[in-house]
C-alpha cells in the first residue's frame, strides 16, 4: 500500500495510518510544504514505512517548519540516504524555528539524512532535533546535518538509542557566531551492546572521528560555534564512539560509559576547553582526549576497571587529572605550549590498582602530582636495578622540561617503580615510597634544583643525579 501527499503552502499537514485499527506495510509519505507556519505529523504502523526518499526529499521551507515522524513496525526508514529529509529557514529572516521529532520502534529503524538549516540573522532557537530509536537491534543514524550561519548558534540535538548494533554514523552541528553565550549541544544516549559499531582504535585514534563521530565545528574562518556542549551516556560493551569540537567554550559536559571494550576519543580546538565530568566503568576501554587551546580535562575510570588504556595530550595552558581503579591499566599524557608561547601545565594522576603502567611529558611552567596504591606499577619492562640505573629511564618515565617544574609522588605497595627527569631551572621533586623492593630514579639537569626521596621498607633502591 502507497500514500502520497504533497503540499505546496504554508498550512499544516497530517498524515494517519490508512486505518487507525490495523497495521499497514510498505507506506511511503512525500512532503513539499513552503511559506510560514509550516507544520507536518505523520503517523506510520507496520513495516518498511517511509518518509522522505533520495530522489523526492521531504521537505519544509520557510519560518517556523515542524515536522513530527511516528513510525511503529520493522525496517522504517525516515529520509533514505542523500538528501532524505530537509527543514530549510530562509535567509535573512526576523526568527527561523526548524524542530523535528522522530520516534520509531521496532527493529531496524533508519532515520537516513536529515539536514536543519536557520542562515539568516536568528536571535536562537533556530534548529531543534530529537530522535527515539527503541526496539531489538539494528537502530541506526546515518546522517544530520545542523547549521546555523548568524547570530546565536541556537542548535540542539537531542539522540536516544536502546537495543543492539546502535549506530550514529555521523551527527554534526556547524555554526559561524561571534557570541561567547551562544548553544550547540549535542545529546546522545545509548542502551545496548556494539553501539557506534566501533571503527575507532586505540587509544580511540584521538579524534580524526572517521566514524561514529559526534562533530560540533566552525565555518571556513575558523570564527564561531562558541558555547558548544556534548553529553554521552553508554550502557553496554563493545561500544565506539569519536567526538570533535571547534571554537571556544567547548564542554564535553557529561560522558558515563559502563561496560567492557569501550572505545571513546575526544579532539577539541579552541579556548576554555572542558572535559570535567567523564566516569568510565568496565574493562579494556580505550579512551583519548586531544585539546588544544585553554584547556582541562578530568577522567575517571571506577570500580574495578582493568586493561584501560586512557591518553591525554593537551596543548596550551592545561590541566589534567586521571583517576584509575584497577589492574594492568596504562595512563600516559602530554603537555606541551603553544607556538613557542608557553603555557602552564598541571597533572594530576591517581592510580589504585596493580601492574599498571603511567608516563608523562610536560612542557612550560609544569607540575606534576602521582598517588599511587598496589603493586607492580611501572614494572612490566623494569631495567632500571643497581641503585636504580640512573641513565635508562624507561620504566614509566615522568619528563618535565622548562623553568618551575615540580614532581610530587606518594606511592604505596611492593616493587613499584619510578623515573623522572627534569630539565631546567629551579626545579623541586619530591617522592614518598612505602612498601617493599620498590626503585626511583631521578635525574635534574639545571640550575636551583631541589630533591627530596623517602622509602621506607625493605629492598628499596634510589638514584639521584643532580
Amino acid at each position: 500500500m502507497k500514500l502520497a501527499t504533497r503540499l505546496l503552502s504554508a498550512t499544516a499537514l497530517a498524515i494517519l495510518p490508512a486505518s487507525a485499527l490495523y497495521a499497514a506495510d510498505d507506506n511511503v509519505a512525500h512532503i513539499d510544504q513552503i511559506g510560514a507556519d509550516n507544520a507536518a505529523l505523520i503517523d506510520q504502523v507496520g513495516a518498511r514505512n517511509r518518509v522522505g526518499l533520495e530522489d523526492d526529499a521531504a521537505l519544509q521551507n520557510g519560518y517556523y517548519n515542524a515536522l513530527t515522524v511516528r513510525q511503529t513496525g520493522a525496517d522504517n526508514r525516515v529520509g533514505t540516504e542523500g538528501d532524505g529529509l530537509e527543514q530549510n529557514g530562509q535567509l535573512a529572516s526576523p526568527s527561523v524555528h526548524n524542530i523535528i521529532t522522530i520516534e520509531q520502534s521496532s527493529s531496524e529503524n533508519i532515520v537516513g539524512e536529515v539536514l536543519q538549516s536557520a542562515l539568516g540573522a536568528i536571535p536562537g532557537e533556530a534548529n531543534r532535533l530529537i530522535v527515539l530509536q527503541e526496539g531489538d537491534k539494528g537502530n541506526r543514524v546515518s546522517v544530520v546535518y545542523q547549521i546555523q550561519e548568524n547570530a546565536m548558534p541556537g542548535q540542539i540535538a537531542d539522540i536516544t538509542q536502546s537495543g543492539e548494533g546502535n549506530r550514529i554514523a555521523l551527527l554534526r552541528q556547524r555554526s559561524i557566531s561571534s557570541k561567547q553565550d551562544g548553544e550547540n549541544t549535542i545529546t546522545a544516549r545509548f542502551s545496548g551492546d556494539f553501539n557506534g559499531l566501533r571503527a575507532l582504535t586505540g587509544p580511540a585514534l584521538i579524534s580524526g572521528v572517521p566514524d561514529a563521530a559526534l562533530i560540533q565545528d566552525t565555518g571556513a574562518n575558523g570564527l564561531g560555534a562558541n558555547g558548544n556542549q556534548i553529553d554521552v551516556a553508554v550502557t553496554g560493551g563493545f561500544n565506539g564512539f569519536g567526538i570533535y569540537q571547534g571554537g571556544e567554550l567547548n564542554s564535553v559536559g557529561l560522558i558515563t560509559i559502563t561496560g567492557d571494550s569501550n572505545e571513546l576519543g575526544i579532539r577539541q580546538d579552541g579556548y576554555e576547553n572542558d572535559l570535567t565530568t567523564s566516569v568510565i566503568s568496565g574493562d579494556q576501554n580505550r579512551i583519548g582526549i586531544d585539546q588544544m587551546g585553554t584547556n582541562r580535562a578530568f577522567l575517571d575510570l571506577v570500580g574495578q576497571s582493568d586493561d584501560n588504556d586512557i591518553l591525554g595530550i593537551q596543548i596550551g595552558t592545561n590541566d589534567l587529572r586521571f583517576y584509575v581503579e584497577g589492574d594492568r591499566n596504562r595512563a600516559s599524557a602530554k603537555q606541551d605550549y603553544d607556538s613557542g608561547m608557553g603555557g602552564g601545565n598541571a597533572a594530576e594522576f591517581r592510580v589504585i590498582g596493580s601492574d599498571n603502567v603511567f608516563d608523562l611529558l610536560q612542557e612550560g611552567t609544569n607540575t606534576a602530582t602521582f598517588t599511587v596504591e598496589g603493586d607492580f606499577n611501572n614494572n612490566s619492562g623494569a631495567i632500571l636495578a643497581g641503585d636504580a640505573a640512573i641513565g635508562g629511564l624507561v620504566a614509566g618515565v615522568i619528563r618535565q622540561v622548562g623553568t618551575g617544574n615540580a614532581i610530587e609522588a606518594t606511592i604505596t605497595g611492593d616493587a613499584n617503580l619510578l623515573a623522572a627527569l627534569q630539565t631546567g631551572a629551579s626545579n623541586t621533586f619530591v617522592a614518598v615510597i612505602s612498601g617493599k623492593s620498590n626503585q626511583a630514579a631521578l635525574v635534574q639537569d639545571g640550575t636551583l634544583n631541589t630533591a627530596y626521596l623517602a622509602q621506607t621498607g625493605n629492598g628499596n633502591i634510589a638514584g639521584i643525579i643532580q
